[in-house]
């Protein structure tokens, strides 16, 4: 009886979480990212136009003495 409960209350339990990832929040914000290979020269006029774009500055790394900056902004 009580591994028949256990068994009941774990689909349950799998049932209702799969049903809420697929419903999804209706609040969730959904989101693009953009990507800019720098070349070692910051534009500030560049910046400028990404953020009156909506693009906000996320992440910056730097590889092989490349400057790499990582946007997203959200979807309407």
């Amino acid at each position: 009886m009580r591994r028949a409960l256990l068994a009941v209350l774990a689909a349950g339990a799998v049932g209702g979480l799969l049903a809420w990832r697929k419903a999804g929040s209706p609040t969730a914000q959904r989101w693009e990212y953009h990507t800019w290979f720098t070349n070692g020269r910051l534009l500030e006029a560049r910046l400028d136009s990404l953020g009156a774009q909506g693009w906000e500055l996320v992440a910056a790394t730097m590889y092989s003495d490349t400057p790499t900056l990582y946007f997203k902004r959200q979807l309407p």
